[in-house]
C-alpha cells in the first residue's frame, strides 16, 4: 500500500514538474500567472494525446480544450449576482450569438460591440470569453454581442468569416430593436477574433447595403499567413522554445486546421520552413510592402532591429504548393494585409504584445492602416505574453491593462 502512495506522488509530483517547467524570460510581467496558463494548455495536450490512442482524430486538441473550458466555467449567460448586464443566447441569422444587454435605463439609443474570440479558429467559445465579455458589456454600458461562429478543422475557412460576417450584417440592419445606433457599433476580437474584426471591418466597408462600422479593436491580432519568421517569430523561439499555443509549431497547426481542415504534416513543415508559397511571390513588391521588416524597428523606436528574421527563407519555396493554395491564401478574408486600399477603414486601436510570436502581425498592419490615413492608436505592451486578456478563470494584471486600455479607447471614440 505504502509502495503504491510513493508511487503515486512520484508521478503527480513529476506531472506537476512537467506542466509547470515553462522558460520565463527575466522581463515578463506576469510570470508565474504566465507559467499557470502554459501548464494548462499542456495538460490539455496530454488528456488530448491519451484520448488520440483510443480515438485518433485531428480535433482532439481543440475539442478537449473546449470541452474543458466550458466544464471549469460556469454558463456565460447565467445571472451573475450584481451584475449590471442580462446575457441570453439568440441567433443572428443562423448564428449563435451571447447578447449582453444593460440593465441600466439608457435614454435614446445606444452603442455596441461586437466581439470576436480568440482560440485560433480551432479553440475557444462564447462560453470560455464569458468573464471577458460580460467584463465589456459591464464598463462599457452598452450592448455586447459575443458571435459563436464554428470552428476549424470540421468547419475549415471561410466558414467562421461567413458566420461572423452574417452575424454582424443581421444585427446592423436590425440594431433598433436591441435600442442600438447602427452608426455607433464597433467591432473587436483578440488573436484570431482579432483578424476576424479586421476582415469584417474590411468586408463592411465594401457594402453599400449596411453601415460602416465605426471603430476596429484588435488585440494581438493574427494578420498574416505568409512568413512565420518574422523577428517576432524569431525572438519567441529564442526565448520560449515550442512551450505554448504561439509557437511556430502550433500556429502551424491552427493554419492548417484552418487552411486544409486537416492537420497535415508536410504543409505544417512546408509553414514552419516559409516553404508554402513561390520565390517570386517572396521577391513580388507586395510581399515586400506588406513584410517590411525595417517597420518593425521603427515602431520599437530602435535604431536597428535588435531581433534578426530569417532571411534567407527568400530564396525557397513551393511551386506546386502555391499553385493549389494561391487563391486561397491571397484572399483578404484569410490574408487581410493583402488589401489593395485601406483607406477609409475605421478608426482602430491595435495592441501587441513584446513576448508574443504574432507581434510583428499587427506592427504590420497598424502601419498599412496609417499610410492610408487611417487613425490608429498603437501600443506594444512591455512583458506581456500572447492571450494575457483572455486567460478564462485567471486574472493576470497585465492582461487587464489591455483591456481597460481598449476600454478607454472605445469610450472616447464611439
Amino acid at each position: 500500500m505504502k509502495t503504491s502512495i510513493t508511487i503515486l506522488v512520484l508521478c503527480l509530483a513529476l506531472l506537476l514538474g512537467h506542466l509547470l517547467n515553462t522558460p520565463v524570460p527575466s522581463e515578463m510581467a506576469d510570470p508565474w500567472q504566465y507559467r499557470l496558463v502554459v501548464a494548462g494548455y499542456k495538460l490539455v495536450r496530454l488528456i488530448a494525446a491519451v484520448k488520440g490512442f483510443v480515438h485518433p482524430a485531428d480535433d482532439n486538441l481543440f475539442k478537449t480544450y473546449n470541452y474543458l473550458m466550458g466544464f471549469a466555467l460556469p454558463a456565460a449567460d447565467q445571472h451573475a449576482q450584481g451584475s449590471t448586464v442580462q446575457a441570453r443566447y439568440t441567433d443572428f441569422d443562423g448564428t449563435r450569438v451571447l447578447l449582453y444587454e444593460t440593465r441600466s435605463g439608457r435614454e435614446g439609443l445606444s452603442p455596441a460591440l461586437v466581439y470576436f474570440h480568440g482560440g485560433g479558429y480551432a479553440m475557444g467559445n462564447t462560453r470560455a470569453y464569458g468573464p471577458l465579455t460580460r467584463r465589456l458589456a459591464e464598463e462599457l454600458d452598452m450592448v455586447v454581442v459575443s458571435v459563436e461562429y464554428r470552428l476549424a478543422p470540421v468547419h475549415p475557412f471561410p466558414a467562421a468569416i461567413e458566420d461572423s460576417l452574417k452575424a454582424t450584417k443581421w444585427f446592423l440592419r436590425n440594431a433598433a430593436q436591441f435600442g442600438v445606433d447602427p452608426t455607433r457599433v464597433a467591432v473587436g476580437g483578440d488573436s484570431a477574433g482579432g483578424h476576424i474584426s479586421a476582415v469584417i471591418a474590411q468586408q463592411l466597408d465594401d457594402d453599400p447595403s449596411v453601415p460602416d462600422i465605426k471603430l476596429q479593436v484588435l488585440i494581438y491580432p493574427w494578420l498574416q499567413i505568409f512568413d512565420f519568421h518574422t523577428p517576432s517569430y524569431q525572438n519567441y523561439e529564442r526565448m520560449f522554445g515550442d512551450s505554448f499555443a504561439v509557437s511556430r509549431p502550433h500556429v502551424a497547426e491552427f493554419v492548417s486546421a484552418l487552411v486544409l481542415g486537416r492537420l497535415d504534416n508536410h504543409f505544417m513543415d512546408q509553414l514552419q520552413r516559409n516553404e508554402h508559397t513561390s520565390v517570386s511571390f517572396k521577391k513580388s513588391e507586395q510581399y515586400k510592402k506588406i513584410l517590411d521588416y525595417t517597420i518593425i524597428a521603427k515602431k520599437l523606436g530602435q535604431t536597428t532591429l535588435t531581433e534578426s528574421g530569417d532571411k534567407q527563407n527568400t530564396y525557397k519555396g513551393n511551386e506546386t504548393l502555391w499553385k493549389e493554395l494561391k487563391d486561397k491564401l491571397l484572399d483578404p478574408r484569410l490574408s487581410p494585409m493583402v488589401r489593395v486600399d485601406f483607406k477609409g477603414l475605421p478608426t482602430a486601436f491595435i495592441a501587441t504584445c513584446e513576448l508574443d510570436s504574432l507581434r510583428d502581425d499587427g506592427i504590420f498592419y497598424a502601419r498599412l492602416l496609417e499610410e492610408a490615413g487611417v487613425r490608429v492608436m498603437w501600443k506594444n505592451y512591455a512583458g506581456v505574453f500572447h492571450g494575457a486578456s483572455a486567460a478564462g478563470p485567471i486574472t493576470i494584471p497585465s492582461g487587464a491593462e489591455i483591456i481597460d486600455n481598449a476600454i478607454s479607447f472605445i469610450r472616447s471614440n464611439i
